[in-house]
């Protein structure tokens, strides 16, 4: 951290103050509010004056100051885009105003300066220990506030090895290398035939030796090289002789194959094809004895173990009492059974009578007088049926019990209903 008289021109370059945000950055708070830590964070507009942030020419994503931590008495200012953070300005004090706040990478060629703000001091110095203000992507940069840097050669690898030193560029064999006018220190590296010294001196006698000429008396394509094609055996061999810059190419390859190793194979293929034949058949075979058994355990043997039936009466008169057939009182009686032999149901009953009338007595049991269940869902053993009796009457004599009396089972996919009018 250092100061400057003439700090303001150093970064904007005229006499106007440039705040470094973007004017509708979520991440300022409203004029004359102080500053917010935390997870809604928000930063003053006095906290910086101005702002730099210097990157390669590469770099096109928008840039932000993603967040501030603080460590005892350091704080580090993260800038970067949406995904990374690019750089990282460090400061171990608080900052007087007008300060300049500076950082620089010269192999990344990230830097950034800024001008420390009157509010910059109090927002930092209201930070807790081990604290983050993540601002994310509310404290956008001006396009005003990032600069570029043109592309720049850091270095030569050949190889693992590093040029150091001065590096002198040559043409060479089918290699150029051209100057861009008005800009000495761009080069262009070219490659094709002919270029820079020419074309690979092969059959040049008064080049020395030591240039493959030949490979089985084939000279090389218009661009110098030679395209070797062993195939997959390899079993080829290569004999050079120096002496004419020559290079011979044999094999000792023998067929992977005899006749008689064909007919073989194809006898075994003959067998294994007839036992697959003879699987498909089976596997065909099981699939029709499959779904024929399907069939008649879906048509057969499941309607039979769950087949259930529903029927009910209605008499008219109360049959507990001395008056037998007064049209006012109606014994109802349900009958739900299961025929089947396997299977222990739990069905729900239900009876929706006319309107007006009241229930007097109702009661249910099973053909051996057991009681499972309750009035609205009982268990009926396999070959059993179940009985439910209800005493109703109507509002008074001479009115008479009459209406629809609707009863209904239900057990999984079985609906049954029956409607008895009186």
């Amino acid at each position: 951290m250092s100061e400057h008289g003439d700090i303001l021109e150093y970064l904007t370059g005229n006499e106007m103050i440039a705040f470094p945000f973007k004017e509708d950055a979520q991440g300022l708070v409203p004029e004359g509010q102080a500053g917010v830590h935390g997870a809604t964070a928000g930063l003053t507009r006095n906290a910086l004056v101005d702002l730099v942030m210097t990157v390669p020419a590469v770099q096109t994503s928008q840039l932000y100051l993603k967040s501030i931590s603080r460590l005892n008495d350091t704080w580090t200012f993260n800038f970067g885009t949406v995904s990374i953070i690019l750089k990282s300005l460090i400061i171990e004090s608080l900052p007087a105003a007008r300060s300049l706040l500076e950082t620089n990478d010269p192999v990344s060629r990230i830097a950034v300066r800024m001008i420390a703000g009157s509010g910059l001091s109090d927002y930092l110095d209201t930070m807790v220990s081990g604290s983050q203000d993540d601002f994310g992507t509310a404290l956008p940069l001006e396009t005003a506030a990032v600069e570029f840097t043109p592309y720049k050669l850091l270095g030569i690898k050949i190889g693992n090895d590093t040029a150091t030193g001065i590096i002198e560029l040559r043409e060479g064999y089918n290699t150029q290398i051209d100057g861009v006018q008005g800009s000495p220190s761009q080069l262009t590296l070219n490659a094709g035939p002919g270029l820079g010294l020419g074309k690979h001196p092969c059959e040049d006698s008064s080049v020395a030796l030591g240039y493959l000429a030949r490979i089985n008396g084939q000279t090389a394509d218009d661009g110098g090289n030679f395209t070797l094609e062993p195939g997959e055996e390899n079993c080829y061999r290569m004999t050079p002789y120096p002496e004419t810059n020559e290079l011979d190419l044999s094999n000792d390859c023998v067929q992977c194959c005899t006749c008689q190793d064909y007919a073989n194979q194809v006898a075994a293929l003959k067998a294994l094809y007839a036992r697959l034949q003879a699987v498909k058949s089976r596997l065909t075979n099981t699939t029709v004895k499959l779904n024929q058994d399907a069939t008649l355990w879906n048509t057969d043997v499941v309607p039979k173990m769950f087949e259930l039936t529903l029927d009910a009466y209605i008499t008219i008169g109360n049959k507990f009492q001395q008056s037998g057939r007064s049209p006012n009182w109606a014994s109802v009686i349900m009958i739900v059974k299961n025929p089947g032999q396997v299977a222990r149901v739990n069905v729900a009953v239900n009876i929706t009578m006319p309107p007006g009338l009241t229930t007097v007595f109702q009661t249910y049991f099973d053909e051996q007088g057991q009681h499972e269940g309750n009035l609205t869902s009982v268990i009926i053993q396999p070959g059993r049926f179940y009985k439910s009796i209800w005493l109703v009457k109507s509002p008074g004599y001479p009115t008479p019990v009459a209406g629809d009396f609707v009863f209904t089972v239900d057990w999984q996919d079985v609906h049954l209903t029956k409607t008895v009018a009186v």
